[in-house]
């Protein structure tokens, strides 16, 4: 009967611990009540520069008519070579799409980091008026380790 007991301890003790060091809670709401934007690939194209991939999640509860934002782009030595306006459309509340930008002046190699300069639209769809939580809730993510992607 003890041994059940330090086995279910054990197992509760091991339980805690996990939860403790992987943050099972807080990470599953640093994602909720965002909009969260992710550069999920970057490749050449066939015509010359570079194929942005982003995935974008609305998990505010805000619908979006309309969401765009100005980002920079820097080469490889830190320097600004473009300030583009990304739109990416209509955002209900609770959605994730995938929208795609072609660069065509720019390769992929030539870009080292992506700057959310600006929100440039941010439409609640609901009243027609702007919206801050494209700017107060934006979080962002970059899978290709060659190119940053921030705030």
């Amino acid at each position: 009967m003890m041994s059940h007991f330090l086995k279910y301890a054990a197992c509760a003790s091991l339980a805690l611990t996990c939860a403790a060091v992987f943050g099972a809670p807080a990470t599953a709401q640093a994602v909720d009540d965002s909009i969260y934007l992710e550069l999920n690939s970057a490749a050449p194209i066939e015509t010359g520069g570079c194929r942005l991939t982003f995935v974008i999640s609305n998990t505010t509860e805000t619908g979006l008519s309309q969401i765009s934002y100005q980002l920079g782009i820097f080469d490889s030595n830190q320097i600004v070579q473009n300030l583009l306006i990304m739109s990416f459309g209509e955002m209900q509340a609770g959605r994730t799409k995938i929208v795609l930008f072609d660069i065509s002046n720019r390769e992929c190699a030539d870009i080292s980091r992506l700057l959310i300069n600006a929100v440039e639209t941010c439409t609640d769809a609901g009243s027609g008026d702007a919206s801050a939580v494209c700017e107060q809730n934006l979080a962002t993510r970059a899978i290709p380790t060659n190119i940053q992607l921030g705030i």
